[in-house]
């Protein structure tokens, strides 16, 4: 799971869901940190129908996506009670050119939050905390029998999305996002989120379209050097959706998240393509 977020951050959504795990101990009371470094333990990521299931050991951690049967090793060093890095061993998926540069590049950092009986919430960043969280999510000490889909939305090609005919009586909406290309702060790169789960890194021209697959009020939020931004969209089923990722100079640059009406999306959308 924690390789599949590291490939997500390649594949232009950044969308993710790296796992972090942790042990657990079939009982009754509540577990503290120091009883998390060794044990097996599951994880039902974010925006997906996945499921993993994790085994370490003082040093080590093997990660298994039980839908693939993919394998992923890490080394692991404790830095405080309840917070650690993951470093890439090696793994059973073949991984592309600059998936394989991040892993070699770049360390996992995890931070134990709240602790229950029966799970624990955790924060991650890459390298370290001083970075955008990249994924918050919940780690469970019992496997579940009955695991329902949580996928928010999903990435498709831009050009199958101009080739969609959207219906009342569709399952989804679509949201086109896009970044103007400016000179100004045009080598920030900025984190978008959707409720939490990253989306997609926001690249200065850039552009890409998803499938929402859940109806409701939704929070979007984008991140750079400590400034932030956050719009809300009330999705319904059957409409397009067009969302600009602008960024305004400044010290440091602060990103900007814009609703657009479909008219004007649409137009600005289409001169990135």
């Amino acid at each position: 799971m924690t390789l599949y977020l590291s490939k997500t951050i390649f594949l232009t959504t950044f969308v993710c869901c790296i796992i972090f795990s942790l042990t657990s101990k079939s009982q009754s009371k509540t577990p503290n940190c120091l009883e998390l470094k060794t044990g097996t333990f599951y994880s039902y990521p974010k925006n997906s129908n996945l499921r993993y299931n994790f085994t370490r050991t003082d040093d080590v951690q093997k990660e298994v996506n039980t839908n693939s049967g993919d394998s992923v090793l890490w080394k692991v060093n404790w830095i405080s009670d309840c917070s650690y890095t993951l470093k890439y061993i090696s793994g059973s998926e073949k991984q592309k050119p600059e998936e394989a540069d991040f892993l070699k590049k770049h360390k996992l950092l995890y931070e134990i939050g709240n602790i229950t009986p029966n799970y624990y919430l955790f924060k991650t960043y890459v390298d370290n905390n001083k970075n955008p969280v990249i994924m918050s999510d919940t780690v469970w000490f019992k496997e579940k029998t009955l695991v329902t889909d949580n996928s928010l939305f999903k990435q498709i090609d831009i050009s199958t999305a101009y080739r969609i005919r959207l219906k009342d009586t569709s399952k989804f909406a679509l949201l086109y996002v896009y970044r103007p290309g400016k000179f100004p702060c045009s080598f920030i790169d900025y984190i978008v989120y959707y409720n939490d789960n990253i989306m997609y890194l926001a690249k200065n021209k850039s552009a890409y379209v998803f499938k929402i697959l859940k109806e409701g009020p939704a929070m979007i939020r984008a991140v750079s050097q400590g400034k932030e931004s956050t719009v809300k969209l009330d999705v319904q089923f059957g409409q397009r959706y067009y969302l600009a990722s602008e960024i305004v100079w400044g010290s440091p640059c602060k990103p900007i998240l814009l609703i657009t009406d479909e008219e004007k999306g649409r137009k600005e959308f289409e001169k990135i393509q």
